[in-house]
């Protein structure tokens, strides 16, 4: 016989998330002399999948703003 179990994946993420000391954001100037942010991820962390999704997600968030900002809507369907 199966056992199902039903839960909520949200909790789960949010219990197993990124720590702060595991990310951490280096500011550096790139060759043109403008700041960067640079996040470093530690490899043995506990909290590596959850650290990556932090990463990943800032990431996104950049690339949106910067669409905005260039095109004027944050997500674009390339044409076909």
């Amino acid at each position: 016989m199966l056992n199902i179990v039903v839960k909520k994946l949200e909790q789960d993420t949010k219990a197993k998330g990124a720590s702060k000391a595991s990310v951490q954001v280096k500011r550096v100037r790139d060759s043109a002399g403008n700041l960067v942010n640079f996040r470093t991820v530690d490899a043995s962390s506990e909290t590596l999948s959850g650290d990556l999704t932090l990463v990943f997600g800032r990431n996104v968030d950049r690339a949106r703003r910067e669409n905005k900002k260039i095109l004027g809507v944050r997500d674009v369907v390339p044409a076909r």
